[in-house]
């Protein structure tokens, strides 16, 4: 897997940090830190902890690939806190392993954005999986993002909410 090394900078807050991050988590970084970033400068700079989700195959058939960004993925909050966090609160990433089944992925969905309420969530992996979870985060309102989901138009179906990494 190859890494990529991004300097964020914004201005107007203490979040001028580099993300280390695998290329299938670059868009879940960027956007998960400009959600903070937009709560930072609209009055919800006093959260104490700002919550990203993230489904990822942990086990099944794509388990090697979930293992690797969830390393990932807790090397990031470790970063954004052991810097300060994001205009001082807290980043933690609530990570659920959807094992690559659709019906897995839907459910880790709703508990991410009904349970830990959660701004953004980045999977699932799989356009079967986006094919039955982009509409439920559509429906809860909560933005969604497939890593590798090809199939054409399941995103857009599904918009505002649901976005896929690769725009087709």
């Amino acid at each position: 897997m190859r890494f990529a090394m991004m300097t964020l900078n914004f201005a107007g807050g203490n979040l001028g940090r580099t993300c280390v991050t695998s290329n299938s988590s670059k868009s879940f970084c960027l956007a998960g830190l400009g959600l903070a970033l937009m709560l930072g400068t609209t009055g919800a700079s006093c959260a104490q902890e700002i919550v990203l989700g993230a489904v990822v195959p942990s086990s099944g058939p794509f388990a090697e690939w979930g293992r690797a960004n969830t390393t990932t993925l807790q090397m990031l909050e470790k970063q954004v806190n052991g810097s300060g966090g994001i205009n001082g609160a807290k980043l933690r990433i609530a990570i659920l392993d959807d094992a690559t089944k659709p019906a897995q992925a839907t459910n880790d969905l709703r508990k991410l954005a009904g349970d830990d309420k959660v701004l953004a969530v980045a999977g699932p992996l799989t356009s079967s999986a986006a094919e039955v979870t982009f509409p439920v985060a559509n429906e809860m309102k909560v933005v969604a993002t497939s890593q590798a989901s090809s199939k054409p138009g399941v995103a857009k179906l599904n918009r505002p909410w649901a976005f896929p990494q690769y725009h087709r």
